[in-house]
């Protein structure tokens, strides 16, 4: 008996020492790949090197910026598996919240259903076509300047995942910021594709529920809505810039290929995901 008792207490203490050594290296490698990943986002944005980086290497640096290389493929191995343990544990955290990057874009999602092939934003519809019915998030306050929100939580945190981050620079001229945004749209509807898949249909589902008169959409178009603090002083009175709106992905649930199709703000169009 006593033999058993040594032993539970030596597995338990072996059990308590695995774990710490797993938190620590959690920890370590769930904050290096947040901080590699905003790093390799900022200098390809940016289309800059860092000085110190020797002439040899930037080849496999490039590699890396494109995420081409066995590094990058690495890395969104470490951060999967952080991620999956972190939502777990309930350990996510978003750094954004503190000093000193603190969050000064805040993106909403809207959704759009049209019952012809017009663009996204357009009013007309075709004739006997049912008009466009373009609806915001549930968390989007209807007075921007009563910001305060309860409730929907869970709401929220998903619609934040599947949001861009489509930031004005003030030292680039509107094209530079559509290539940029393209990129980023791009990036952001192929890493998401499932989950914005998931967020249309539901909000269909939803609306449908309620307009039963209504037949499926002939597309579904997914928009981000940003409003940003603006530069001081900022205006008198004082307000939020935007909303400033984009398209994002389109959803085409009548169309043989159901996959979605990401906007280019350069063409002013939506592509598939392959092109």
């Amino acid at each position: 008996m006593r033999f058993l008792t040594q032993a539970g207490r030596w597995c338990a203490q072996l059990f308590l020492g695995l774990f710490v050594l797993w938190q620590l290296l959690f920890l370590f490698g769930a904050n290096f790949c947040e901080v590699a990943e905003r790093y390799r986002k900022y200098w390809k944005d940016n289309d800059r090197v860092p000085v110190w980086l020797p002439a040899s290497r930037r080849p496999q640096f490039q590699d890396w910026l494109n995420g081409t290389d066995r590094l990058h493929a690495s890395l969104e191995s470490v951060d999967r598996l952080t991620s999956r343990w972190s939502e777990l544990t309930g350990q996510h955290e978003r750094w954004q919240l503190f000093a000193p990057n603190v969050w000064y874009d805040v993106p909403f999602l809207a959704v759009e259903f049209r019952w012809d092939d017009g663009p996204p934003g357009q009013q007309a519809a075709r004739d006997g076509a049912t008009p466009r019915v373009y609806l915001l998030s549930d968390n989007e306050p209807a007075d921007v300047n009563r910001y305060a929100r309860f409730g929907r939580f869970r709401l929220r945190k998903y619609e934040e995942i599947l949001s861009p981050e489509l930031y004005v620079s003030t030292d680039k001229v509107a094209g530079q910021m559509k290539d940029i945004w393209k990129d980023r749209l791009k990036n952001q509807v192929d890493e998401e594709a499932r989950a914005i898949k998931s967020y249309l249909r539901w909000r269909w589902d939803r609306y449908s529920a309620q307009h039963q008169e209504l037949p499926e959409p002939t597309q579904v178009i997914l928009h981000v809505r940003t409003y940003r603090i603006p530069a001081p002083p900022g205006p008198d009175p004082w307000t939020w810039g935007g909303p400033d709106e984009c398209p994002m992905a389109r959803w085409r649930p009548r169309s043989a290929d159901s996959s979605l199709e990401v906007y280019d703000p350069v063409a002013d169009r939506f592509d598939s995901l392959d092109e």
